[in-house]
């Protein structure tokens, strides 16, 4: 109905586990049970088009007895559900432990996607996986763009899809989708934040000329992955539009980054992207900083408080960016894209008046009242023109009256040690989330939030 696409996807490792106590303990047991419950949940819903049987398998090089469990688990699938395409992921394979440690102590560095990693695999990737991946229909390839090449060549009938790539690289893969017929998709890890691998899209800063070596995540209180198009209460994230407009979107979108970091170094990890804000709305004391404008046009040309700072050329050719360095001068900041010396869209910044209120926002104003139904409340810090204030950080509390509870209240701040269940938060970025589940009984729930500078505010969710 809304134009998705779903890849149903049933397990992440089978016999061979990935931690100590995961889902491999269970596998044998369970496996079977586990995949008809999500097929006959699923089968009837038209947006499933795959049904994946494993992610990045361990087994899927040719260890233990994976390629005997890639056919059981495909047949079974069909078996319940015909409909459908199997697919599932298969990533990079490590050499033997023997190999990989000799080729170490030659100097060659064996890290994840290495150019080491990439031309072992270029020479042995296929022989080892063919028994796991010659029993689906369509073949996930995660982090291996570099083989697509070798696939078309040994396997010119096969269907490929991209089931994993970087925020960073996609346009390079939409490149790959255009232009191999075998390659229906991509997607890209990940469109929406989630709780665990904490910080691995986190940016760090440093002196110029440091080099740093990203570690795989951050340390506590990091708790978000933040490495998303969407943060973890659904607001929008400078990548989003990016990726919108490799897709064809013909928008144009300005990047800021936080003017307290201008002049230091921006270190992120494979799955991060540069921390931006779609704000012009900075302290006064603020002299400079740079801004990323996001085009598919030809050129960008971009105007503080209407006076031009000068054109640049964007587009496919430069990667549909344009980056520009500013002096800040509170007001208004505009960029607008051009093809053949003509407009084609504009984006706008102003800045706005400090914090003065709270303003609630339902996403609906009505639920049932059958105990399951959720009513979202974004929480937005204006000021005193009603203008959403960026970047405003407030303590804020929740409480709610009548009918129904308050199920969490949080914002999206990726690294804090808060906890969205005790109706108490800080502002992220100058926006919280309510969320208020319905009870069984019709009336109506009252949500309150206050802050002590900011007053209180209070909206209505009807239960029928």
């Amino acid at each position: 109905r809304v134009g998705m696409l779903v890849m149903d996807e049933a397990f992440d490792m089978w016999n061979m586990g990935k931690n100590a106590n995961d889902y491999h303990l269970y596998f044998k047991e369970w496996w079977q049970r586990d995949m008809e419950s999500m097929i006959i949940r699923d089968r009837n819903h038209p947006s499933v088009v795959f049904w994946s049987i494993g992610n990045e398998i361990p087994e899927h090089g040719g260890a233990s007895d994976g390629w005997e469990w890639s056919q059981k688990l495909a047949s079974y699938a069909r078996w319940l559900d015909g409909t459908r395409f199997i697919t599932s992921a298969v990533n990079n394979v490590a050499p033997p432990r023997e190999e990989m440690m000799e080729m170490i102590k030659n100097g060659a560095g064996f890290g994840f996607n290495s150019p080491a990693m990439k031309e072992w695999n270029r020479k042995h990737f296929h022989e080892l996986t063919e028994g796991y991946t010659s029993p689906l229909d369509v073949v996930g390839y995660n982090y291996v763009d570099y083989l697509y090449d070798l696939v078309v060549e040994k396997y010119p009938q096969r269907v490929m899809l991209g089931t994993e790539s970087f925020p960073l690289e996609m346009d390079i893969q939409w490149n790959y989708v255009e232009s191999i017929p075998n390659l229906i998709g991509d997607f890209i890890w990940t469109s929406f934040d989630y709780l665990g691998e904490a910080g691995i899209g986190r940016a760090v800063y440093t002196q110029p000329g440091t080099e740093l070596k990203m570690g795989w995540g951050g340390e506590y209180p990091y708790r978000l992955a933040n490495d998303s198009d969407f943060d973890i209460i659904g607001m929008e994230r400078p990548q989003l539009a990016y990726h919108r407009i490799v897709w064809g979107s013909d928008e144009t979108y300005i990047g800021v980054r936080d003017p307290k970091n201008y002049g230091l170094k921006e270190h992120v990890s494979q799955w991060g992207w540069p921390e931006l804000f779609h704000s012009w709305t900075w302290g006064s004391e603020i002299k400079s900083t740079t801004i990323e404008v996001y085009s598919r046009a030809e050129e960008v040309e971009v105007f503080v408080n209407g006076k031009s700072v000068g054109r640049k050329p964007a587009g496919k050719e430069n990667r549909f960016k344009a980056e520009f360095e500013l002096e800040y001068q509170p007001g208004t900041l505009e960029a607008v894209s051009y093809c053949g010396g003509a407009e084609v869209s504009r984006d706008k910044l102003e800045t706005t008046g400090a914090p003065a209120a709270l303003r609630l926002i339902p996403e609906r104003n009505e639920i049932i009242a059958d105990g399951n139904d959720l009513a979202y409340v974004k929480v937005e810090i204006v000021d005193s023109n009603g203008r959403y204030v960026p970047g405003a950080e407030f303590k804020l509390r929740a409480s709610l009256m009548g009918e129904g509870r308050l199920a969490a209240f949080g914002a999206a701040a990726p690294s804090t040690d808060e906890n969205y269940t005790k109706g108490e938060f800080t502002s992220y970025n100058g926006i919280a989330m309510a969320i208020i589940r319905a009870g069984k009984a019709a009336g109506t729930a009252v949500l309150k939030v206050d802050s002590e500078e900011l007053g209180s505010a209070e909206t209505e969710i009807k239960l029928k």
